[in-house]
């Protein structure tokens, strides 16, 4: 079922004027496959049920997002045993959830969710400018609006201060009004801010191969961010002290490996994803070898030979252009 989900949520990306790259399927994954809109890069997670997400999952997505300058989204069809709303946004470990019915009528028809889940139910966004100025307009006090939505009067002020209300109070509130107060949402302003996710270290790598290229990545000016559940095992940023997450040359997409099994399963993804987050994908093998178009293999005795970050740069360019 997850499978057929999956492509069905793949090509309504498409559907929807999305680009979108290869599905990753090899364990453990973080992201099922990425999808992009001119400057919208989308990090794409599927499950049939929404508890299942783990918190790594989670903050690996988020890792991705920060640093490619692109959002997370998890497509499911159940929390627990009872099925997802189509117009509300769900949230679990920061990240965005909708239905695929939801994210139809968002992507193909412009209807945007107009709740979200919330313990104890649903909520919404209430305009509350627009509130305060229609009470404040109708001579209505803080108490006669608390009894019509049966809330109390601080909740009426702080509505009107922004805070969101249950379903059950805005629709009283409407209704007694006869005016529209509940905003449509925007799905991803509930998502964890980016700044807040960590990073793994370095010296958290199992594979000794890989870990000894970061390290030498590292020494040569390289911002690494390592990866544990994508198809490349980290991001390289060339200018850490200034990266700028929309520029696409301030990163590359990193692999290391010594196995070439390992290699062979990757670089066709790789490839890929590199074509739709618009990085440039780099391989770092020990022997020499051809991959896909964009993508650069660089040896390790090549590697060897540069002192910077620079460098690296304008040989992964120059051997990806060669593949192409």
């Amino acid at each position: 079922m997850r499978g057929k989900l999956v492509n069905n949520v793949r090509g309504l990306m498409a559907h929807a004027g999305f680009a979108v790259s290869e599905v990753f399927r090899h364990r453990p994954i973080s992201f099922d496959f990425l999808a992009r809109r001119d400057d919208e890069l989308y990090i794409l997670k599927v499950l049939t049920n929404i508890d299942s997400l783990s918190e790594e999952v989670a903050r690996e997505m988020q890792l991705l997002a920060r640093f490619l300058d692109g959002h997370t989204l998890l497509v499911g069809t159940k929390a627990s045993n009872a099925p997802l709303e189509a117009g509300a946004v769900y949230l679990r470990h920061g990240i965005p959830i909708l239905s695929f019915e939801g994210l139809r009528d968002y992507l193909i028809h412009g209807a945007p969710p107009m709740a979200f889940a919330a313990p104890g139910g649903f909520c919404v966004k209430i305009d509350g400018d627009k509130l305060h100025h229609i009470r404040v307009e109708e001579n209505l006090s803080l108490g006669q609006l608390a009894d019509v939505a049966g809330v109390s009067r601080r909740a009426i002020s702080m509505y009107e201060d922004g805070m969101s209300a249950t379903v059950e109070a805005a629709l009283r509130l409407e209704e007694f009004l006869q005016e529209g107060l509940i905003q449509p949402l925007n799905p991803f302003e509930r998502s964890q801010p980016a700044e807040e996710v960590g990073t793994i270290d370095i010296r958290e790598i199992e594979d000794p191969f890989t870990r000894s290229i970061f390290e030498r990545l590292s020494s040569m000016g390289f911002g690494i961010v390592p990866t544990g559940r994508s198809p490349f095992h980290g991001i390289g940023l060339v200018k850490p002290e200034d990266y700028d997450p929309s520029n696409p040359s301030d990163a590359l997409l990193l692999t290391a490996s010594s196995k070439e099994k390992a290699i062979r399963k990757r670089e066709g993804l790789l490839g890929s994803v590199s074509t739709i987050s618009e990085r440039t994908s780099l391989f770092i093998v020990r022997e020499a070898k051809q991959g896909p178009r964009g993508t650069a293999f660089v040896r390790k005795r090549e590697l060897d030979r540069l002192d910077t970050a620079e460098g690296l740069v304008e040989l992964a360019q120059e051997k990806g252009e060669e593949d192409e």
